[in-house]
C-alpha cells in the first residue's frame, strides 16, 4: 500500500487499546528475535515482513519493490511509528480481526529458519518428555478432513497405547462411549491424552483395525510413562530389549531414537552390561534420531570418547545465554574420558534424519579417530533453539522458538545447512570413505517404517518380520562387514 493511498474505507477502525496490544507484541518480539537470531537481522527487517503478511492478508496489493524491504516501509519515519501509522491504516479488517498478530509474526518467522516459530502443543509435549516422563496414552493423531472417525498416526513406544496393542493407521469411533465424529481435533486429542487428575481411570475405546481386523473395544489407561528412546534389535517375551545384534560375536546394539536427559545414564548402563558380558563392537544407530537436549547429546558423546573435544556451540550473542552485555559468544565442550567406554570399536549409522545431537555424536565420534560413520550424508540441522514465553497467547500459542547457535564439530567443520540460501559446500556429517551406502528415498522411508513397524510388534508375535534378517539392511550389512575385517588395533581414520 504506497503511502498516497488512502485507507480502505471497509476498514473499520481499531480501539486504542488493541492499537497498544499489537504495538507491543509485534515490536517486542521482534527485538526479541533480532537480539537472540543466530545470524544478523533488524528490527526492521523483521517489522517490514510482519507488515507485508498482515497488509497481505488484510487484501491490500503490495509492490514486489515493498517486500522484505524496511527502506520502503519506513523511509521518513522511526519503526515504532511507521508500525503505528500502517496498523491504523490497514483498520480492523474481518480477514485480520482478532488475527493481526498471529498474522505478523508469522511474516517475520518467514524470513527465518524453519526451525525459529510458534511453539506448538506438540513441541511443548515433546519437551516434557526430552526432560522426563510424560503422561498420557501416547496415540498421535494425524490431520482429518470434516468430520469422522479419528486416525492415529503415531505410537510413542513404551506408552500405554503401545502396549494396549494400538497401531498407527487404526481408527478411533467412540472414547468412553462418546463419538468423535463431531469432535474437533484438538477435543478428540484431549480426550485421548485423559486427566492427570483422574490418574488410572480407563479410557474404553471403540477402534477400527488398520489391519482389516474388525471394530473391537480397547480398554487403555492413561498414566506417567518414559517413552522407549534406547532400542536394541530384539525383544524378549517380557518385551525388554536386548542388545545383542551377533551374540555370538559380541556385536552389540544401540538405536538411539530421541536424547533425553536420562539417555546418558541409560546408555551407560546398557554399555556397562555388555561390556560384562564380553562385547568386542558396537552398533550405534542414529538414523532415527532427531536429536533432543544439547547436554544429553554432549554426556552421550563423552561416553564414547577418550580425552578430547566434542562440540562447539557458537552463539552470535551472549545474551542468548542469559549475559547482561551483549558480543560474540560461545561454549566448548571436551570429553575427560574418566568414564568412558574406549575399548572396542565402534560403527554408527547415520543417514538424512539424523539431526541435531544425532549429527553431534557421529561428528564427535569421526572426528576423534574414534569409530567409523556408515550410511548417507546426515541431515545438516546444527542449530541450537531457545524458547521464548510470549507476553500474551497468540491463538492456542504461548512461547516461541528461536535459533540461537550453531553446532560446530571439533575439526571445525560448519555441518548447518542453511535452508532457502546458496548452498554451502560443507554441510552435515559425511560417512566414512568406502562405509558410504546410497539408499534411494524410497528405499530409505521403507526401512524407516520397517524398523518402526518392528519396533511395535507385540513380544508374543510370531508373524515374521523382514528386519529380522540384519542382511535386510544394507546399511547394517556394510557395519558387519567393518566387524569381520581383520581389525587394526584402531578404527579407520576419519577423512581429513
Amino acid at each position: 500500500m504506497p503511502a498516497d493511498e488512502e485507507p480502505n474505507e471497509d476498514a473499520a477502525p481499531l480501539t486504542q487499546e488493541e492499537l497498544r496490544a499489537y504495538v507491543h507484541m509485534v515490536l517486542t518480539t521482534a527485538d526479541q528475535i533480532s537480539q537472540r537470531y543466530y545470524r544478523p537481522i533488524t528490527v526492521e527487517q523483521l517489522l517490514a515482513t510482519a507488515l507485508t503478511a498482515l497488509a497481505e492478508a488484510a487484501g491490500e496489493r503490495i509492490p514486489e519493490s515493498w517486500r522484505n524491504n524496511p527502506q520502503k516501509w519506513f523511509a521518513d519515519t522511526e519503526p515504532i511509528l511507521g508500525l503505528v501509522e500502517w496498523r491504523k491504516r490497514l483498520g480492523n479488517r474481518p480477514a485480520i480481526r482478532g488475527r493481526d498478530v498471529e498474522i505478523s509474526l508469522r511474516g517475520m518467522f518467514q524470513v527465518l529458519d524453519p526451525h525459529t516459530g510458534f511453539l506448538s502443543p506438540s513441541d511443548r509435549r515433546r519437551m516434557y518428555q526430552l526432560e522426563g516422563g510424560t503422561f498420557g496414552t501416547g496415540i498421535l493423531l494425524g490431520e482429518r478432513l470434516g468430520k469422522g472417525p479419528v486416525v492415529i498416526e503415531n505410537i510413542e513406544l513404551g506408552s500405554p497405547a503401545h502396549w494396549a496393542g494400538l497401531r498407527p493407521g487404526d481408527r478411533i469411533h467412540t472414547v468412553n462411549g462418546q463419538s468423535v465424529a463431531e469432535m474437533s481435533l484438538a477435543e478428540a486429542e484431549a480426550r485421548l491424552q485423559g486427566d492427570l487428575m483422574q490418574s488410572g481411570k480407563p479410557l474404553r475405546l471403540q477402534v477400527e483395525s488398520a489391519s482389516h481386523q474388525g471394530m473391537r473395544q480397547v480398554e487403555i489407561i492413561p498414566e506417567i510413562y518414559e517413552p522407549e528412546t534406547l532400542l536394541g534389535f530384539t525383544r524378549t517375551v517380557a518385551g525388554q530389549w536386548t542388545y545383542w545384534l551377533e551374540p555370538a560375536e559380541k556385536i552389540g546394539y544401540v538405536r538411539i531414537r530421541e536424547i533425553q536427559l536420562q539417555t546418558p545414564e541409560k546408555l551407560e548402563a546398557i554399555l556397562t552390561d555388555l561390556k560384562k558380558q564380553g562385547l568386542r563392537g558396537l552398533v550405534l544407530d542414529l538414523r532415527d534420531c532427531p536429536g533432543g537436549v544439547l547436554d544429553g547429546a554432549v554426556r552421550v558423546a563423552d561416553l564414547l570418547l577418550g580425552e578430547g573435544p566434542i562440540c562447539t556451540v557458537q552463539y552470535r550473542d551472549s545474551l542468548a545465554l542469559g549475559a547482561i552485555a551483549p558480543g560474540q559468544a560461545e561454549t566448548t565442550y571436551s570429553s575427560t574420558g574418566e568414564r568412558s567406554f574406549v575399548d572396542f570399536p565402534v560403527a554408527v549409522l547415520i543417514g538424512s534424519e539424523t539431526r541435531g545431537g544425532g549429527e553431534l555424536i557421529a561428528a564427535a565420534i569421526q572426528d576423534n579417530r574414534r569409530g567409523i560413520l556408515v550410511g548417507q550424508r546426515t541431515h545438516g540441522k546444527a542449530s541450537v533453539q531457545q524458547s521464548l514465553p510470549l507476553m500474551q497467547p497468540v491463538g492456542q500459542h504461548t512461547e516461541i522458538k528461536i535459533s540461537v547457535g550453531l553446532l560446530k564439530r571439533p575439526s571445525g567443520k560448519n555441518m548447518h545447512r542453511f535452508w532457502g540460501e546458496r548452498e554451502p559446500e560443507i554441510w552435515g556429517v559425511l560417512p566414512d570413505v568406502g562405509y558410504e551406502v546410497r539408499l534411494s528415498p524410497a528405499l530409505e522411508q521403507r526401512l524407516r517404517q520397517w524398523r518402526h513397524e518392528r519396533d511395535l510388534r507385540p513380544p508374543q508375535s510370531r508373524l515374521a518380520h523382514p528386519l529380522d534378517n540384519p542382511k535386510a539392511d544394507p546399511v547394517l550389512v556394510a557395519a558387519l562387514r567393518y566387524f569381520k575385517k581383520s581389525a587394526p588395533p584402531h578404527p579407520i581414520p576419519a577423512l581429513p
